[in-house]
């Protein structure tokens, strides 16, 4: 299809994006790899793009106890990052797997956020990993966490004109390791579900647990029925996730029923569990 008619402006700096998103019906692009697809079947119909793709929001600032990725910052990108392939592998292992390499080059975790899709791979890590994004706007600044930032599929807490200007996670720690897991659909490449997990260890035992699940339910969320079972060393991790996942309702699939769905949900979080506490623990660990 054909978009609708709609202006397009480009600005130079933020107060000029915030000048032009200050008038109605005025949306943000930037690497416009989903908003483009969502024009395209007029599931939008904005009166004017504020293209933010040239500001410079896009630099990977490694601290002492945290990592700084700007919101322009692509997939292709974080996936070329040591300080992110070495300390934060859940948002890696996400990059590589965001659709094709020229979708990577053009897609940014700002944008992937801010968008809502339920569906997108960075859900998980973002609450397995406590991230949080700060935004700006007219009205200043604040910094709200990534469990906190979406209300519905295409919904967030964001105010009209305000950007998501950086994301910020915590570095993991010494005896601390994380990981992302996923079974995608064949067909349109997007996760069935995907599951991160980041583990801190005592003495080489799980005392402190994050697990973020994603594209199973109608907005993303943690599993902390299991973060408490794994961290007390209760059931069986399988197990523990199926009976959380019960409770479940998955968004419903063209040709896979919900309790295959819930089973495919375990089995990852059992993979990704497994997968950060080998990675705490200074191993490797397979998907079997």
């Amino acid at each position: 299809m054909i978009p609708a008619p709609f202006a397009y402006r480009r600005a130079r700096s933020l107060g000029e994006a915030f000048d032009a998103l200050g008038e109605p019906g005025a949306l943000a692009i930037a690497g416009g790899q989903a908003l483009v697809a969502q024009l395209k079947r007029r599931a939008i119909r904005p009166r004017c793009l504020v293209d933010i793709g040239g500001l410079e929001l896009g630099a990977i600032e490694a601290g002492e106890e945290s990592v700084r990725i700007g919101a322009l910052t692509t997939w292709a990108e974080i996936g070329r990052s040591s300080a992110i392939r070495r300390g934060l592998a859940p948002l890696a292992e996400a990059a590589a797997v965001q659709g094709d390499r020229q979708v990577r080059n053009r897609a940014t975790i700002g944008g992937a956020l801010a968008l809502a899709d339920p569906a997108s791979d960075v859900w998980a890590s973002a609450l397995a990993l406590d991230l949080s994004v700060a935004t700006e706007s007219r009205s200043g600044r604040r910094t709200v966490s990534a469990d906190q930032l979406m209300l519905g599929p295409g919904e967030t807490v964001l105010d009209p004109g305000e950007l998501i200007v950086s994301v910020h996670t915590p570095k993991l720690g010494a005896g601390s390791g994380a990981a992302y897991r996923s079974i995608r659909d064949p067909a349109s490449h997007y996760p069935l579900v995907g599951v991160a997990a980041r583990v801190t260890t005592t003495r080489g035992e799980p005392c402190d647990v994050r697990i973020g699940v994603t594209a199973l339910g109608r907005v993303p969320f943690r599993l902390t029925d299991v973060e408490a079972a794994v961290a007390r060393g209760g059931s069986p991790l399988r197990d523990a996730a199926g009976e959380a996942l019960g409770r479940v309702e998955p968004v419903p699939h063209a040709t896979i029923d919900s309790d295959y769905r819930r089973h495919l949900g375990a089995v990852t979080c059992e993979r990704a569990v497994l997968a950060a506490i080998a990675s705490a623990r200074g191993g490797a660990a397979g998907d079997d």
